[in-house]
């Protein structure tokens, strides 16, 4: 079992598990009863889930129509789901408010709006910028509190081996004399 996130009340926890019969599943722990049960387990690979802000919907990513793509089904049954990404879609994150969920496709940043109302109906997904960088155990990127976010990003890609090193000596005072503080 590989713990992946806490619901917002903190009673629940989203979790990936590898099952013998289909392969990887997620699922959940209720804390307050002890209880585990399987909420994604089909024969595709369904992994990443994350909570929405209210704890009202999953976000994940998945295999099952091919490539991975992103997913948004309600944590509390998984009877209505919904396609999120159209071209390809990992690393799943919602915005604290919880209106965008945001996942990468290939190297971009994307960003799939839902509007306010009781139906899960996201806008077409729209490309933030290029350049991030994700992996099969990290989200390249992530979000603080006030909206602002960290990307882990590439360098550019070179032919052959790199032979030189960067090194950055008393990075917090350029920083300060760059970004003075308010």
């Amino acid at each position: 079992m590989s713990p992946s996130t806490w619901a917002p009340d903190g009673r629940s926890l989203a979790y990936v598990i590898q099952a013998s019969d289909t392969g990887l599943d997620v699922g959940v722990l209720d804390l307050a009863t002890n209880t585990s049960k399987a909420l994604l387990n089909s024969k595709a690979q369904e992994t990443r889930p994350q909570y929405s802000s209210d704890g009202r919907w999953l976000a994940y990513q998945s295999n099952e129509s091919g490539p991975l793509e992103i997913y948004v089904t309600d944590a509390s049954a998984s009877t209505l789901k919904r396609q999120v990404s159209t071209s390809g879609g990992t690393d799943p994150v919602w915005a604290r408010d919880g209106r965008e969920l945001y996942f990468v496709t290939g190297q971009s940043l994307m960003a799939a709006e839902l509007p306010f109302g009781p139906q899960l109906a996201f806008r077409t997904p729209v490309r933030l910028f290029d350049g991030v960088e994700s992996g099969a155990t990290f989200t390249g990127y992530f979000f603080a509190p006030d909206g602002r976010f960290l990307l882990r990003s590439s360098p550019p890609r070179h032919n052959g081996p790199s032979n030189h090193v960067t090194v950055v000596l008393n990075w917090f005072d350029e920083l300060r004399r760059v970004v003075p503080p308010q």
